[in-house]
């Protein structure tokens, strides 16, 4: 059996204290347990952002891809192979649920079922003709972002500032960008990023740190993935 041992770390000035490990597959698990609270509430976070359009393959090759890829992903990620809405079957179960991409990263927030997490964060459904209506639906968001003076005003900022790079875009793209996001990048994309060691999960709420400690070390980590993860009902049980 392996050993699964969750550093502490105690934080003075929120007094709280903070469990973190590193399981063998690279994923990285963070545990804030508040015993007072009534529900778990959590985050995956993947490390790829606005500004990862340009990417150096194994052999030197360089692949340039659309800017607002990582944005577009992250909208296409809550749409089942059936076209149904992953959004639409959290809040169903009496769940939230919520998604936003930065310059550096893509979070997904959920609570209470992570069965859904693990469906949203480790598989993807893409066909053309739904790639077509989401390029519809995010160049509307980008318009409406054009509407609102803040937003202009800092992106406008950061154009002048570092012109002729990722941060000169807007995070959702420019109208040419986004319609060149196709099959074959959001594919490559997707199965570039989104894996274990890339990844991060942080818990906050009513569970049990033994217990989650327990369920890893029961599993053989070789083969944990978040997927297996969010399997596990327990987490959720006060």
């Amino acid at each position: 059996m392996t050993k699964v041992v969750f550093e502490e770390k105690y934080y003075p000035a929120v007094k709280e204290m903070v469990y973190r490990t590193r399981l063998s597959n690279g994923l990285t698990v963070a545990l804030l347990p508040k015993k007072e609270f009534k529900e778990v509430y959590g985050s995956v976070t993947v490390q790829f952002g606005s500004v990862d359009t340009l990417v150096t393959e194994v052999d030197g090759d360089v692949k340039q891809y659309p800017e607002g890829i990582a944005h577009f992903l992250e909208h296409k990620l809550f749409e089942r192979e059936d076209s149904s809405d992953l959004m639409s079957a959290f809040t169903s179960l009496g769940a939230d649920s919520n998604a936003f991409t930065s310059f550096t990263k893509t979070s997904y927030l959920f609570s209470e079922n992570l069965d859904l997490l693990d469906e949203l964060v480790t598989s993807a459904h893409f066909t053309e003709d739904s790639i077509l209506r989401e390029q519809d639906i995010i160049q509307q968001e980008r318009e409406m972002y054009q509407d609102d003076p803040d937003s202009c005003l800092f992106f406008s900022t950061l154009a002048n500032l570092y012109p002729g790079t990722p941060l000169a875009t807007d995070i959702v793209g420019s109208e040419e960008s986004i319609s060149q996001i196709n099959l074959t990048n959001l594919q490559e994309n997707f199965t570039r990023f989104y894996k274990p060691v890339n990844m991060s999960l942080f818990l906050v709420g009513n569970f049990d740190v033994d217990q989650v400690q327990d369920y890893f070390e029961r599993k053989e980590l070789e083969d944990l993935d978040v997927q297996e993860v969010a399997r596990e009902k327990f987490i959720l049980q006060a």
